[in-house]
């Protein structure tokens, strides 16, 4: 995902190693003014994975993306961006979600029962 760009503004075809990219992270992260103790570049990856999974992409594409071998290990990743999935006011905007989605559905259903008569 991430490339070397040469001083002379040629990028690498070859990725840069995770210890760059926790470096450059770093980096960045106490140049905002942040303590980058305790961040790396791993959180990079399990933010992708955490957020990939929240839009509801399947484990498989993710897997594929990030090169866990298993759901399992997956889960590891995804679980800490649980935080607020399934709490009570996430119950209430999911409960209304899937009324608003039933109501769409009827309708689309009755829609096309009056285009056939």
């Amino acid at each position: 995902m991430f490339r070397p760009i040469t001083r002379h503004g040629h990028i690498d075809p070859d990725a840069l190693a995770g210890d760059a990219v926790s470096i450059i992270l770093r980096e960045r992260i106490a140049a905002a003014g942040i303590d980058p103790k305790g961040y790396s570049g791993h959180i990079l990856r399990t933010g992708f994975a955490t957020s990939a999974a929240q839009a509801g992409v399947s484990t498989l594409i993710i897997r594929a993306h990030t090169g866990h071998a298993s759901d399992a290990m997956l889960a590891r990743y995804i679980r800490a961006g649980e935080l607020f999935t399934g709490n009570t006011a996430g119950g209430v905007a999911m409960t209304w979600r899937a009324s608003a989605d039933r109501l769409t559905d009827q309708c689309r259903s009755r829609l096309a029962d009056t285009s056939l008569e």
